[in-house]
């Protein structure tokens, strides 16, 4: 808590204020480093929209902690509903300063924010084509992204399985094997939705970067097997194996 209201004792100083906002600007410049091409946005629009959200990084820092500051003290139900209020109005300004800077593109830009897992397989993929003989052009990259989003969709990759209370390894497991299954086809989906757009060279390095990482997610599958099998076996007593991290075999 200290360390917080000092933190926000020197945002009050227009020169550190600035030196913060310039290094979130910095960061968001990495971050969303494909959003012209994807929105079509001009220089000048990307680069005021990145102003905007640079901001807001900062105000955001500003607002108040959600719950009080006082460690184990039974939280204020008033408190807490102001608290919630402010953040919803800080948002709600927010998502309006970034309506006028896109004007009827915002809602690409709202669209643009649900497909990062999408996005980032373009980013993968542009990068190691650039350094092949056929890098990835500007104009196969929305398409790209929109074909990887559509059959990378939360009702494509659905799992039938239905988890109540905290899940044992072995439906953990066989929640991760069904997983690894489904990305197995949605892998092979992508590359047929892919194939209008990219050459065959450029194909077969988009099916690279598939394996490489569905070798991964089998790896983080196996291991989650192994803890079931363990506990099976009464190797392990059921709470040993602590709580697999699931993302790191299905990390949409």
């Amino acid at each position: 808590m200290e360390s917080r209201e000092q933190h926000m004792r020197m945002l009050k100083d227009p020169e550190y204020r600035e030196l913060m906002r310039s290094q979130h600007r910095l960061g968001l410049e990495q971050a969303y480093a494909d959003l012209g091409p994807l929105l079509g946005l001009t220089a000048d629009e990307a680069d005021r929209l990145l102003d905007v959200l640079a901001e807001h990084s900062i105000r955001n820092m500003e607002q108040p902690p959600m719950f009080g500051p006082t460690p184990g003290a039974p939280p204020d139900q008033a408190d807490i509903r102001e608290r919630q209020q402010a953040f919803a109005e800080q948002r709600k300004n927010n998502e309006a300063e970034i309506a006028a800077v896109l004007g009827p593109k915002y809602g690409e830009w709202q669209a643009y924010q649900q497909n990062g897992w999408a996005r980032g397989q373009v980013t993968r993929l542009r990068q190691t084509l650039a350094l092949s003989g056929e890098p990835l052009r500007q104009d196969q990259i929305k398409p790209l992204v929109d074909a990887i989003a559509r059959e990378q969709s939360p009702a494509q990759m659905a799992s039938p399985y239905t988890i109540s209370g905290r899940p044992n390894a072995e439906m953990q497991a066989r929640t991760a094997e069904d997983m690894l299954e489904r990305t197995r086809q949605s892998n092979e989906r992508i590359r047929m939705a892919a194939s209008g757009w990219l050459s065959p060279a450029q194909l077969e390095q988009l099916q690279r970067q598939q394996e490489r990482e569905l070798k991964m997610q089998e790896l983080a599958v196996r291991q989650q097997r192994a803890r079931a099998e363990a506990q099976a076996r009464g190797e392990l007593p059921p709470d040993a194996a602590g709580s697999p991290n699931l993302t790191a075999a299905y990390p949409w």
